[in-house]
């Protein structure tokens, strides 16, 4: 049998009160049905939502280039960090596509077919600086995902 996790938080009335303004919350409050129980809402979006606003951050890890990273991989651990770049490759390429950018998207997805890795590590770290800040954000939670789990 699996059990779910299921977070707990403690929230003050000032808390409810930032959750109540928030506009991520009206926004899924809004599309919740009139058909669905109270329950229903809650769950899923909203819980998800609540807890990004207060769950404490997880401590971050130092974040390097994508080029540095490849570079400064050490080739006699039992990791590959070139290995994991087409991972990361197909997260960006999705993100960019989410966000309007199909012509990057399929441009990145070019170059990962034929580049060295570290050509390609460039190319990622090109991209993330030429996109709009919450797009490079998402970009480098990608960055941080693999560096931190393949080391």
């Amino acid at each position: 049998m699996t059990q779910r996790f299921e977070p707990s938080l403690e929230l003050s009335l000032s808390d409810l009160g930032k959750v109540m303004n928030d506009p991520i919350v009206r926004e899924i409050i809004k599309g919740c049905s009139l058909d669905s129980s109270p329950a229903d809402c809650i769950k899923g979006p909203l819980l998800d939502r609540v807890i990004e606003m207060f769950a404490p951050a997880p401590a971050s890890q130092p974040l390097l280039t994508m080029e540095k990273w490849v570079e400064t991989g050490d080739p006699s651990a039992d990791s590959c960090r070139p290995c994991a770049l087409p991972v990361t490759l197909q997260w960006y390429a999705e993100e960019l596509e989410k966000n309007g950018l199909s012509d990057l998207s399929a441009q990145i997805k070019d170059i990962g077919l034929t580049a060295d890795p570290l050509t390609l590590a460039r190319e990622m770290d090109r991209v993330k600086a030429t996109v709009e800040p919450g797009l490079r954000s998402r970009l480098l939670d990608f960055d941080q995902a693999i560096q931190v789990n393949v080391d």
